[in-house]
């Protein structure tokens, strides 16, 4: 029972973290044509699965303390090749296929916040140099106080 439980858990937070991915991808492509409103939708999609994530987390936790009788704390350092060592067969099987997808996915969330963070922080030195060229005493191209 609980090793099905464990795996369904675990198999809940890749979809979660797939779905981030899939956020991330549509982040860049918002934030490259300077989507505004796409950026905000996706920052609140973002902020939910993140929450979710949590949740799952602290179940999980729950679940092996319990399960195995360690404290929160031994709980939460668990890795996945730890508990695929308490198992045989085809559930060590699957613990193992879980670990090397969660570790490929979050790789890719990992370089996705990179290239998002520079490409956000193009946008933002963009507007400023727009809006300094707008502004700039010198250059009076539009006569608006901003």
């Amino acid at each position: 029972m609980m090793n099905s439980t464990l795996i369904k858990y675990l198999e809940f937070e890749k979809g979660l973290l797939e779905a981030l991915v899939d956020l991330g991808e549509k982040q860049k492509q918002a934030l490259v044509k300077y989507d505004m409103h796409t950026l905000e939708s996706i920052s609140i999609k973002q902020a939910q699965i993140q929450k979710e994530i949590r949740q799952v987390e602290e179940q999980r936790i729950h679940l092996l303390s319990t399960w195995l009788g360690v404290k929160r704390t031994d709980a939460m350092k668990l890795k996945l090749s730890d508990l695929a060592a308490l198992h045989k067969g085809e559930e060590e099987a699957t613990l193992m296929v879980l670990r090397k997808d969660f570790k490929s996915l979050l790789k890719i969330i990992q370089a996705q916040y990179a290239l998002n963070r520079v490409l956000s922080t193009r946008a933002k030195n963009g507007i400023s140099e727009i809006l300094f060229f707008l502004t700039n005493g010198s250059n009076h191209v539009c006569n608006v106080q901003i």
